[in-house]
C-alpha cells in the first residue's frame, strides 16, 4: 500500500511539472506570436518609408569574406 502511494504521489509530481512546463511553453508562443506580428509591421512601415524618401532605413548587410 506504502509503495502504492509512492508511485501516486511521484505522478502527482509529474503531472503538477509537466503542466507548468505546458503554461510555460503556451506563454512563450503567444509572446513569440505578438513578436512576429510586429517584426511584419515594422518591416511594412520601414518599406514604405523607403518608397515614399527613397532612403533605406535598414543597416547594410556585412560582406563575408571566406579565408581559403
Amino acid at each position: 500500500m506504502a509503495e502504492l502511494l509512492k508511485r501516486w504521489f511521484n505522478l502527482l509530481c509529474k503531472n503538477h511539472d509537466l503542466n507548468y512546463i505546458d503554461r510555460q511553453c503556451d506563454k512563450y508562443f503567444k509572446i513569440n506570436s505578438k513578436l512576429e506580428v510586429q517584426r511584419q509591421f515594422i518591416n511594412y512601415l520601414m518599406d514604405r518609408y523607403e518608397k515614399h524618401y527613397g532612403e533605406s532605413l535598414r543597416k547594410p548587410k556585412k560582406e563575408v569574406i571566406h579565408n581559403g
